[in-house]
């Protein structure tokens, strides 16, 4: 489950959970051992995945010059950077920042928002995940839509930015008169833009 970068995006690592461009330790992953995780643990994921070449300050971009803060006045997971002195977590950068929802939810969510067949409704994820409202389990769909859609020009799909093959895939629907009587397809209908 690869699904972290440095900004606030988040942007194209969540589509290599979709696709299968991920870690290989995580692969093999499924909704039950995500659910089994204690807060800690989904924590450290995060961290490995987000940092695979050492813990990188999203403030200054500085690799490797953090500590992590340990102690009964810290939280859990809290770094310090020595090279701009200034505090963060995984969470910084992301569009996990300032959530009150724990990690192990949001994991679960991107896992299954992303695993779905036909998609998830927020409602349908309110209810798997005893989510407290609607507007929780509508917040969090949308940021992990909104990263989704947005690492798509970013990210590039195959070997070596090559084709990528899908088994079963629908796309678009009737094309519809615009309001000029003219008919104009939809972004996602243009073939142009699926020639990527």
């Amino acid at each position: 489950m690869h699904f972290f970068v440095d900004n606030p995006l988040f942007c194209g690592y969540i589509i290599d959970m979709a696709t299968g461009n991920t870690m290989t330790e995580y692969n093999e992953m499924g909704i039950v051992e995500i659910a089994q995780m204690t807060e800690d643990q989904a924590r450290e994921m995060i961290e490995r995945i987000r940092w695979p070449e050492g813990v990188t300050c999203p403030h200054c971009g500085v690799v490797g010059e953090s500590t992590k803060l340990n102690g009964k006045s810290h939280r859990a997971g809290l770094w310090q950077c020595r090279a701009c002195h200034k505090k963060f977590t995984v969470t910084t950068s992301t569009v996990m920042h300032r959530t009150r929802i724990s990690l192990v939810k949001w994991v679960l969510a991107i896992h299954l928002l992303c695993s779905s067949k036909k998609g998830l409704s927020a409602l349908q994820l309110q209810r798997q995940l005893r989510l407290g409202s609607y507007q929780t389990a509508w917040h969090l769909c949308h940021r992990i839509r909104f990263a989704m859609a947005h690492g798509w020009d970013e990210k590039k799909f195959g070997e070596n930015g090559g084709i990528v093959e899908v088994d079963e895939c629908y796309s678009g629907g009737k094309v519809r008169r615009g309001a000029q009587g003219f008919t104009e397809a939809h972004p996602a209908q243009d073939p142009r833009r699926c020639s990527r």
